[in-house]
């Protein structure tokens, strides 16, 4: 080619066959990403006992490393970035659901799994605090 292509913009049909297709492809890459932190019983009963025998050495562990909210506010202020729902353009409704589902997305466990696990994620989502 020995001019360079012109493009027209992305020419996706809005038709409800490209629509359903795309969301069976994300449907089947969120599944995949989620195989490798499915646990069934007997891997949950071992993580629970993990956690039970190591509990106060995790939380202290964690506890050393984690910030107050204010402060990570404050230093995302600083920087510019957003720190409400609004100012990232959406709603506090529509927040709280992210929040709640992005462990769906990714195949590491992280504490958003294992709130959910444990039946909290709920609770805490419900009660987050989102600065006004």
């Amino acid at each position: 080619m020995a001019q360079p292509p012109s493009t027209m913009g992305i020419r996706i049909p809005k038709t409800t066959a490209s629509i359903a297709f795309c969301i069976a492809l994300w449907i089947r890459a969120c599944w995949a990403e989620l195989a490798a932190k499915r646990l069934d019983r007997d891997a949950a009963d071992r993580l629970s006992a993990a956690l039970a025998g190591s509990w106060e050495a995790w939380r202290e562990r964690l506890l050393g490393v984690t910030r107050p909210a204010a402060v990570l506010r404050d230093v995302l202020r600083r920087a510019g970035a957003p720190t409400t729902p609004e100012e990232l353009g959406c709603s506090r409704p529509l927040y709280r659901e992210a929040v709640s589902r992005a462990r769906l997305i990714r195949s590491r466990f992280t504490f958003l799994d294992l709130a959910a696990d444990a039946g909290i994620l709920d609770g805490f989502v419900k009660e987050l605090p989102v600065e006004r």
